[in-house]
């Protein structure tokens, strides 16, 4: 019994040992890029990513992603920001748009057909992947607050769905305190920290949110009563579409306070319970993961999507609703969520045809002056 008690307390002493070494060891060097970091974002300033693509055969096989002086996509921002037309574009990875080239993502795409028709104009693209509108709080209020664009376009929802973690986080990030032990530790160790952010990349791979390219002629079926899409639906009302509304309503009353003008996307993808317009493939039985199908996930997005825009309406915040106006076509898309370089053109069409009717309205001064009214 006492050698049992003795090897009992050595094992504790080696991991607590252990412990210390490795939150010692990441203090010095953390090999982890994590974009998020307690209540802070790390930008990943003036950044040249170039890389062979092969993995994803609908993208180019040379890819090359640049990061500015501020850590997005985009030109640098001129000495006198205030005389342009400033715009900053806000999302995840549908945003982002990480594995298409700097010249074929649909926020470059849309800033350049904005400027046939708007002068001075700096547009920049502070998508993150990965980022939901907790992130975007934060970047909101550690970053773009500061630099002050006339208006901020978030394109938002997908990384929202079922994210439980982030009423927790709310709670300390934004209120400034911690909500529970968990989060104390979690904010004040290294291990702790890495431990929780791989767990949230293993959650994001079960929801099917990863990039990968799906072939949807010879994809998996799965099919999902009618009873289970209804009890999903109701769980997610329920536990998370709420908090949802509520953290839009934050990001719109700090963009305001700061003389910002917020704008919502909604969010497209490719699944649905309608036939691709590509392949004549029907894409509401197309197998997302285990328990989620085509179907499912669309309906459930769609919920994250009518929230955005019952909030938009409801404080006057202009929306574009890319959800419903983007084809779900497979030409467009080289998985569920992300764009291909002919979708990233066909959503910068419609974002731009959008945008330039609230820009007409609302921004005349900085239209080329042939093209007024």
């Amino acid at each position: 019994m006492k050698n049992a008690s003795k090897n009992i307390a050595l094992f504790i002493f080696s991991m607590f040992l252990c412990f210390i070494v490795l939150e010692v060891s990441l203090r010095i060097y953390n090999p982890f890029q994590w974009r998020i970091k307690r209540n802070k974002i790390i930008l990943p300033v003036n950044r040249v990513y170039v890389f062979d693509n092969i993995k994803i055969d609908k993208l180019d096989k040379k890819i090359t992603h640049t990061k500015n002086s501020l850590g997005f996509r985009g030109e640098n921002p001129p000495k006198d920001l205030n005389d342009y037309l400033s715009i900053i574009i806000v999302g995840g990875s549908t945003a982002e748009c990480f594995y298409l080239s700097d010249n074929k993502a649909w926020p470059y795409l849309t800033s350049q057909k904005l400027k046939k028709t708007y002068e001075p104009i700096w547009l920049n693209n502070a998508g993150l992947a990965g980022h939901s509108t907790f992130g975007h709080l934060i970047l909101l209020k550690d970053y773009l607050t500061e630099l002050k664009p006339k208006i901020i376009i978030f394109m938002i929802g997908a990384n929202d769905i079922a994210r439980d973690d982030l009423n927790r986080y709310d709670k300390v990030t934004l209120r400034g305190r911690y909500s529970s032990l968990k989060n104390f530790i979690v904010k004040n160790s290294e291990v702790a920290f890495a431990t929780a952010n791989v767990v949230r990349v293993f959650k994001a791979q079960k929801m099917g949110v990863t990039h990968r390219s799906l072939n949807i002629a010879e994809s998996d079926k799965l099919e999902i009563s009618k009873e289970k899409i209804e009890s999903e639906l109701k769980r997610h009302k329920k536990e998370y579409v709420d908090a949802y509304k509520k953290r839009l309503l934050q990001i719109i009353s700090t963009s305001r306070e700061n003389g910002i003008e917020p704008i919502f996307v909604t969010q497209p993808m490719l699944c649905g319970d309608e036939v691709d317009n590509f392949t004549g493939v029907y894409l509401g039985n197309v197998k997302i993961s285990d328990s989620i199908n085509g179907k499912l996930y669309w309906k459930v997005t769609e919920l994250y999507n009518n929230a955005t825009e019952e909030i938009a309406n409801r404080t006057g915040t202009f929306v574009i609703d890319l959800a419903n106006k983007m084809p779900k076509n497979s030409l467009y898309f080289y998985d569920n969520w992300h764009y291909t370089n002919e979708g990233a053109e066909k959503a910068s069409k419609i974002v731009y045809a959008e945008l330039n009717k609230y820009l007409d309205r609302n921004y005349e001064v900085f239209k080329k002056k042939n093209l007024r009214r």
